[in-house]
This record gives C-alpha cells, sequence and structure tokens, in this order.
C-alpha cells in the first residue's frame, strides 16, 4: 500500500513555491483556517516568502473568512463571527483586506449574501447560481 500525502498545507507549499519560481502565475485563497494552520507551521523562511508574494499581488485573498459559509442557508450571526475572525487574522498577519467575495456552490447563495459583503467593505461579489426568475427581475430592473 503506498502512502499518500495529502492535505491543504502541501497545496499551499506548492503554491508558494510555485508563485516564487513563476513570477507571473497568480493564485486566490478563500478560507483563512486552512492558511491560519499552514502559517503556524511555517518556517519563517515560507512567511517571508507568502508576505513577498501578498505584496507582489501574485497570492489574492477572496472572502477571507474563518470558513467558507453555508452560502444558501446561512445563519447570520456565524456568518458574521467566522467573517471578523477571517478577516481580522488576514489583516493582522498580512495586512490584506479584501474587497471581493464569491460563492461558488452550486446550489445557490443566501439572499441577504450579497448585503451583507457590501456592509463589510467588499466592492464586488460573484455567485454561480441564480433562480432564472429573480435573474430575470434583476436583468429588467439593472440589479444584477
Amino acid at each position: 500500500m503506498r502512502t499518500q500525502f495529502a492535505g491543504v498545507q502541501y497545496t499551499i507549499d506548492t503554491v508558494v513555491q510555485e508563485l516564487s519560481e513563476h513570477p507571473e502565475y497568480k493564485f486566490t485563497i478563500v478560507e483563512m483556517a486552512f492558511l491560519y494552520r499552514w502559517w503556524n507551521q511555517a518556517s519563517e523562511k515560507q512567511r517571508d516568502t507568502m508576505k513577498r508574494l501578498v505584496a507582489n499581488k501574485q497570492l489574492h485573498f477572496v472572502n477571507a473568512g474563518w470558513c467558507m459559509s453555508d452560502e444558501a442557508n446561512m445563519y447570520y450571526e456565524d456568518f458574521i463571527d467566522q467573517m471578523t475572525v477571517g478577516l481580522r487574522w488576514l489583516k493582522d498577519t498580512l495586512n490584506y483586506v479584501p474587497d471581493v467575495a464569491w460563492h461558488i456552490d452550486p446550489f445557490g447563495h443566501h439572499s441577504a449574501s450579497a448585503s451583507l459583503f457590501s456592509q463589510l467593505g467588499f466592492n464586488s461579489f460573484f455567485f454561480a447560481r441564480i433562480d432564472y426568475q429573480d435573474k430575470e427581475v434583476r436583468l429588467n430592473n439593472k440589479g444584477m
């Protein structure tokens, strides 16, 4: 039986290495809980490299909550709490404040998501699915 080394920390290790070697590459991270775990185990050299990648705009962050909330059935207080923890950690650690949010859940998003992200200071929100009737109303009212 072959041992498989699978885990988010290995993905982040690879991303940091590849971005360092290829300045034309870019990568986006969404959930800060995974990055927090990586950061706590990273060497000073790895941390410095990540800071450089952020400064060079090769490494981007969207949402940047502690985790990805349930997009279609979120509970407001949980959403606010996990976003606060993630955004605060990212600002304190990498001096980064994201302005783009996305929900790519194939089951949709909560009707209040755009409003909540706007109140958190985000200027754009992308999502993967919308009801056809809702889309038609928004298109007609120029409310997309």
